[in-house]
C-alpha cells in the first residue's frame, strides 16, 4: 500500500506539469492568433482553438469564432521561422 501512494503522488503533480505546459502555450497562442485575425481583417471573436497540425514549418490552428462574429470557424496558419508569420488561410 506504501508504494500506490508515492505514484499516484507523482502522476499528479505530472498532470499538473503538462497542464501547466499547455496553459503557457495557450497563451502565446491566443495573442499570436488574436493579432493575425485583426491584420487579416477577419471578424472573429476566439471562442475556442486547438493546434490542427504542426509541422517543421507551419502551426495551423482551427479556431471557433463565438455567436457574435460574423464569421463561425475559420484556420490561421504561422510559419515557424524567424519572422513568424501567421494568415487565415481558410474561412
Amino acid at each position: 500500500m506504501a508504494r500506490i501512494i508515492p505514484i499516484s503522488i507523482f502522476i499528479t503533480l505530472f498532470n499538473q506539469t503538462v497542464w501547466a505546459d499547455e496553459m503557457s502555450d495557450k497563451g502565446k497562442y491566443s495573442a499570436i492568433i488574436r493579432d493575425s485575425l485583426d491584420k487579416n481583417g477577419a471578424d472573429c471573436r476566439v471562442d475556442t482553438y486547438s493546434v490542427k497540425e504542426e509541422t517543421g514549418e507551419a502551426i495551423i490552428f482551427s479556431i471557433k469564432c463565438t455567436h457574435s462574429s460574423y464569421l463561425k470557424d475559420i484556420e490561421v496558419t504561422c510559419t515557424q521561422r524567424l519572422a513568424e508569420q501567421c494568415f487565415v488561410t481558410k474561412y
